[in-house]
């Protein structure tokens, strides 16, 4: 026993001794993906407690044997692991740990930075929520994922924009109420997000109070959507990304249409009010035995719609690539609708040695789109559903007739194939920047953009069409756009004593817009093979327009933080627009903000519960210049009389116009709890915008019913709440249930109009503007039918104060309605309550997503319920069921009046509550197990998922879409539902 205790102390004392005879010193720099040195990374030979830390310049040294391992880590990066040879130079090089990184946003200008640091209120949608969605508009991911943000549809045509509000309506006048759009730092148009595949989108930031948009300036008073589309990353091996959709389309919900009398149904009540005596009607139903549901005919049924997306993506140390090509293809449900369109971009970011960067991106987009012309209370198309059902659209053999009659109208296949229309448009947005890091901690910035875009829109009725023979029709419009962005910063990084730590931004910025667009048309076009416009040979009509304008603008921000504990920074900017006189061209807008820590004091360090506690203040400006570009100046059109030409004054002009101004007011709590299982973020806000840049009326012996002045001042209140958990997590059976809730109020209210008036009537929207309330709807108020007689009867207003709302028993108008006796009808315009809700539940290798967006207190004027509640009026048509519940006898209590009257006006009844609740998105998925695709050995990764869309809606509107945000809806093409199924490969 002591031999071998002997032997194994000599055998010990033989190793230790051949270790350190073997060791020897190594030393190098360890960077991160960009280049950059990192400090503070834990350099350890691995199995023992010797290490050390790299420097200021990511410099360390070491001893240690060959043959040992150092491994290398540092908190967000991939732990890296090295085998000591025979060199004594090591360079390493750490890549980002996506598990372990803590989202990054850009809030202006300048580098990225941890949304923790951020004393601006910010939102981050991550790529996993706007990937894959079927739709044609990357906006419509945002509905309900960011609170405050309200995103509605605009229509259900494949092409449509959303609608986007921030926090209220920021204006009452004719400026955007629409957010800000800047794609990888360029400014650009809403328009743009037709350019765009949801593929390419690595995040989209939402830049809520002053804070974060004042920088922005002139253009940041509804808030900044900025979208980052997704670059390589360092040191990786290519990756191959390829992933396809099929799926169908229809109506979001036909119930609408259901409550629409049949023909058995409409033939009794046209026989009842007395239109046709039973004789006729049966000899018109003998004749015509059909029940038509014209719905199915103007709108289709399960219409297709595809996706394919192919990326490659990768990098070296200093290089990273990311190129990618999309189609998509979905057809719309009414004919002559749908969008196609063709992406390709590249993204190529290069550090070319410790000191200059390069990137150089470029997004491709050909896209063609129609729309169908007959929305707005047109039969042909939004109230197609109202024909009558006796009559059929195919003949007796099945066969589509060309016209149908009984309706009197053409086909609407037919017609769209006679009367062509498309717009196709080529989009080219290149960017580039240039960043030199000429000493530590000061970075200069040169970035560069342009988007060009170049459209023909095309019209052809051709020569065949019966409704013209002979006499076909063509148009072209060639529009081209071109926005230039010139951008320079010059960014200083700095700390004093390791606890004061500083970021100073200086910056230039030049936007130039130019649009023109050139269009001709003729007819007497004769054959359907010859419709070029030189074919034309009657009525030829050329026009010709160019409109230019220009914003220059300086900027400057500074941010500072104590020990990350207190953050405070202040930004500063001036813009000068073309679009106003010398005079008022130049406006200046500014911003500061505080962010305190809790969780970094004493009394909660050592709290394990709490994770973060933050609590933000900001204040400041910005402005709204979206209007005319020369709307400033009194403008000269020409025309022609006696074959002379003639000038005339088109636009009186306003040289003292300027900018709508915003100040905002946000008080933000940020918080995390339970190993960040629970977060808990919450805005309060106050924006009052004046200055507004509204249409006022003048007298028409100027020679114009309005001009466009700076008058009045609009408050927007409310609170945001972002609730999101782990509710169930567990690692070992890998199980994660997380639900989320948005939460959004906004309170609008009209402060101030012009030449001192309480209220002014909108009446293109059925609304008006009063001091000291919200905006209201604005109509007579009805009060019902009087059960004695069947006479409808109206609550009289207030002629002097009809701001006011009165309904007095004692004081009603009975029969002889008027529209001089609209008055204030209590029901808000714009919903108070907007959010939505949802969870992302995994169970090893299944998946399953569900988003619900609603809005609350939304109130909409259904005009179409004057069409097809009204059958003494409109004849032709079958009509909504209710309408058989009509005065008859005294003693009747009844919604509609009496046989003659009117049955429904355009009065307080047509306003209905319009708040829902709709199913969004549901994506159930399925990944092939680890296991199987490292068996395979082909793939990194096979993902199949099935999605809806729209799938359910909940709402006690009776018009065709409560989502639409409009404040009459009139035949509009209604929203609609998608189901898909997809596949997702990565090798």
């Amino acid at each position: 026993m002591k031999f071998i205790k002997i032997f194994y102390a000599l055998l010990l004392f033989v190793t230790v001794s051949t270790a350190h005879g073997q060791s020897q010193e190594v030393s190098g720099v360890v960077r991160d993906a960009s280049g950059s040195e990192l400090l503070g990374v834990a350099v350890i030979v691995q199995g023992t407690h010797r290490g050390t830390q790299t420097d200021l310049k990511g410099y360390y040294k070491i001893k240690v044997s060959k043959g040992e391992v150092l491994e290398f880590s540092s908190m967000g990066l991939k732990t890296h692991t090295v085998k000591v040879g025979n060199t004594n130079r090591l360079d390493v090089v750490l890549t980002e740990d996506v598990q372990d990184l803590e989202e990054v946003v850009v809030v202006g200008y300048g580098s990225g930075r941890k949304i923790s640091s951020v004393v601006g209120s910010v939102a981050r949608v991550g790529e996993k929520d706007i990937a894959q969605r079927p739709s044609g508009n990357v906006v419509d991911a945002l509905q309900g994922k960011v609170a405050g943000l309200q995103v509605s549809i605009s229509s259900g045509e494949p092409s449509g924009l959303s609608k986007i509000r921030l926090d209220g309506v920021g204006s009452l006048g004719s400026a955007t109420n629409s957010p800000l759009f800047v794609l990888d730092g360029i400014t650009v148009s809403d328009a743009t997000i037709r350019a765009l595949s949801q593929s390419d989108i690595e995040s989209i930031s939402v830049l809520k109070d002053a804070s974060a948009t004042s920088i922005y300036g002139s253009r940041a008073a509804n808030g900044v959507v900025y979208i980052t589309t997704k670059r390589g990353k360092n040191n990786t091996k290519g990756e191959i990304s390829i992933s396809s959709q099929y799926g169908i389309s229809d109506i979001a919900d036909r119930r609408h249409f259901e409550r629409m009398m049949n023909a058995d149904e409409l033939a009794a009540f046209l026989v009842d009010i007395g239109r046709y005596n039973q004789a006729q009607m049966d000899d018109i139903r003998r004749r015509n035995p059909y029940d038509t549901r014209w719905h199915k005919v103007y709108f289709r049924e399960n219409v297709p719609m595809e996706q394919i997306d192919l990326s490659v993506s990768g990098g070296n140390e200093k290089t990273t690539y990311y190129v990618s090509g999309s189609y998509f293809d979905q057809e719309g449900l009414m004919y002559r609708s749908g969008f196609d369109r063709l992406t390709l971009r590249s993204n190529i970011d290069s550090r070319v040695n410790n000191w200059l960067k390069l990137g150089i991106y470029f997004n491709t987009a050909y896209y063609n789109f129609q729309t169908n012309p007959f929305t707005g209370n047109n039969p042909n198309g939004g109230l197609s559903y109202m024909l009558e059902p006796f009559y059929s659209p195919v003949d007796e053999q099945g066969k589509r007739k060309d016209y149908m009659e009984g309706i009197n109208r053409y086909h609407p296949e037919y017609y769209a194939d006679n009367n062509l229309s498309s717009i196709s448009a080529l989009d080219l947005i290149p960017s580039g920047f240039v960043e030199i890091t000429p000493v530590k901690g000061l970075t200069f910035k040169s970035n560069a953009g342009v988007r060009f875009t170049n459209a023909v829109e095309s019209e052809t009725r051709l020569p065949s069409y019966k409704a013209s023979l002979n006499d076909g029709q063509s148009s072209r419009k060639y529009s081209k756009v071109l926005i230039r962005t010139l951008t320079n910063t010059l960014e200083y990084k700095f700390d004093w004593a390791q606890q004061h730590n500083f970021a100073v931004l200086l910056g230039q910025e030049s936007v130039k817009n130019e649009g023109s667009d050139f269009s001709a048309s003729g007819t007497g076009l004769i054959n359907d093979d010859l419709t070029l416009l030189s074919n034309t040979t009657k009525n030829k009509n050329v026009k010709e327009e160019l409109s230019i304008n220009t914003i220059n603008s300086v900027f400057g921000r500074l941010e500072y933080n104590y020990e990350g504990k207190y953050f405070a920074d202040f930004s500063l900017r001036r813009d000068g627009s073309s679009k106003f006189s010398p005079d008022y061209k130049y406006a200046n807008f500014w911003a500061t903000g505080v962010m305190w820590k809790l969780k970094k004091e004493k009394f909660l360090e050592n709290n394990q519960k709490i994770n973060d506690l933050s609590l933000k203040f900001s204040v400041g400006t910005s402005g709204n210049s979206d209007i005319g570009n020369y709307t400033h100046q009194a403008l000269v059109g020409s025309g022609q009389y006696n074959d002379n030409t003639t000038y005339s004054l088109s636009n009186s002009g306003n040289n003292e116009l300027t900018w709508e101004k915003q100040r905002k007011y946000t008080v933000g709590l940020i918080s995390s709890f339970f190993d960040n299982r629970l977060s808990v973020n919450a805005d309060f806000y106050s924006r009052i915008t004046e200055s507004m840049l509204m249409s006022v009326p003048v007298a028409y012996t100027t020679g114009f019913s309005t001009v466009r002045r700076n008058i009045g001042k609009l408050q927007n209140r409310g609170i945001n709440i972002a609730i999101s958990a782990d509710v169930y997590k567990d690692k070992e059976r890998d199980i994660l249930v997380t639900p989320y809730v948005n939460f959004g109020y906004n309170k609008n209210k009209v402060l101030e109009l012009f030449s001192g008036k309480n209220y002014w009537k909108n009446t293109n929207e059925m609304t008006a503007y009063m001091v000291g309330e919200s905006i209201k709807y604005f109509s007579p108020i009805f009060k019902g039918v009087n059960p004695d007689n069947g006479e409808p009867q109206w609550y009289a207003n207030d002629p002097e104060h009809p701001e006011n709302t009165l309904k007095d028993d004692n004081n009603i108008v009975e029969r002889n309605f008027s529209a001089s006796l609209a008055q204030n009808t209590g029901y808000d315009r714009y919903a108070p309550i907007n959010g939505g809700f949802g969870f992302s539940a995994t169970y090893k290798a299944v998946g399953l997503q569900v988003d619900f967006a609603y809005s609350i207190g939304k109130y909409t004027y259904n005009n179409d319920r004057f069409f097809n509640e009204n059958p003494t009026v409109f004849s032709g048509y079958t009509y909504d069921r209710s309408v058989r519940n009509y005065w008859k006898q005294p003693g009747d209590v009844t919604p509609f009046p009496k046989k003659g009257r009117r049955f429904t006006e355009r009065d307080s009844r047509l306003i209905e509550d319009a708040s829902f609740l709709r199913l969004k998105n549901i994506t159930l998925s399925y990944s092939l197990p680890k296991e199987v695709i490292k068996e395979v050995g082909f793939f990194n990764k096979v993902r199949f998922y099935v999605t809806g869309r729209n799938v359910l809606t909940f709402t006690k509107f009776t018009g065709l879409d409560p989502e639409i945000d409009d404040a009459i809806l009139a035949g509009d093409n209604p929203g609609t539902k998608q189901y898909v199924l997809g596949v997702e490969l990565k090798f």
